[in-house]
């Protein structure tokens, strides 16, 4: 049976990477998706496996739609991927990821894709699913995205409302990535959100609201983590902010110290 999605991380080398680079965010639309009975399938590599992985998987499975996480590094492959989609499959494609809210016009056309999503992508990616495999929301009456209208006019609309409850999100799922077996680095995102506004970086994008998760639920994540990769040495706190609430973090310290006794 054909995937509804296939969601794909991709680059063209891994500069300014750890050897063993991990990313969350295509993992955990990946989970969300699944949860909510999308059939999702993912892949993080390099461009020269890419177009050969799309291939198998269309020859295997089939799919329905095709995303794309896109930063400030991998823009123009993203967009030269989705052509390339665009033209021999024919399947909605839509592209995310921190450089998206700095997308507009000239990527659409050149990309050819469907839609840009903005800010946080679970709900979003949950509504244009919906729209087009289910008959659900026309892109008009979607938050969070950036189109073009049947005319060619560029649409923008709204922001889309912040996920308050993180606790509420499913966990990644790092199984689902090639060498698992052999990881040592665990990554663990805390929270979302920063209360600055630098402009050279994509938070500077979003609101001022920082989100945080419980310290229970972090350390319930870890657990379940160290259960699936026994061979992890090292947690490793992505967060943009993770140092904003001393007491918060005196707090993880706290609990991280009772986590190593136990191990």
């Amino acid at each position: 049976m054909a995937f509804d999605t296939l969601l794909l991380c991709i680059h063209r080398d891994n500069f300014g990477s750890v050897p063993e680079d991990i990313g969350i965010g295509v993992n955990l639309l990946t989970v969300f998706l699944r949860e909510r009975g999308y059939s999702a399938g993912m892949f993080r590599g390099f461009a020269h496996e890419t177009e050969s992985w799309i291939e198998q998987m269309m020859h295997e499975n089939g799919a329905k739609s095709i995303g794309f996480y896109c930063d400030y590094e991998n823009v123009s492959l993203v967009a030269e991927m989705s052509r390339r989609v665009k033209k021999k499959w024919e399947v909605p494609v839509f592209v995310g990821g921190p450089q998206a809210v700095g997308l507009g016009m000239e990527f659409l056309l050149d990309s050819k894709c469907d839609a840009i999503v903005r800010g946080e992508g679970e709900m979003t990616l949950l509504d244009l699913l919906e729209g087009y495999l289910r008959n659900g929301k026309s892109l008009s009456e979607i938050d969070g995205i950036t189109f073009l209208d049947e005319g060619g006019k560029l649409v923008i609309r709204p922001e889309r409302a912040l996920i308050e409850d993180l606790d509420a999100l499913p966990w990644p799922d790092f199984r689902l990535e090639e060498g698992h077996e052999t990881w040592k680095i665990l990554p663990v995102i805390t929270g979302r959100g920063c209360p600055f506004r630098c402009a050279f970086c994509y938070e500077g994008h979003n609101t001022r609201k920082v989100r945080l998760r419980s310290v229970t639920n972090v350390m319930e994540e870890i657990r379940c983590h160290f259960e699936r990769h026994p061979n992890i040495k090292y947690v490793f706190f992505v967060d943009d902010t993770f140092t904003l609430n001393p007491r918060r973090v005196e707090e993880f310290c706290n609990q991280m110290a009772k986590l190593r006794q136990e191990r």
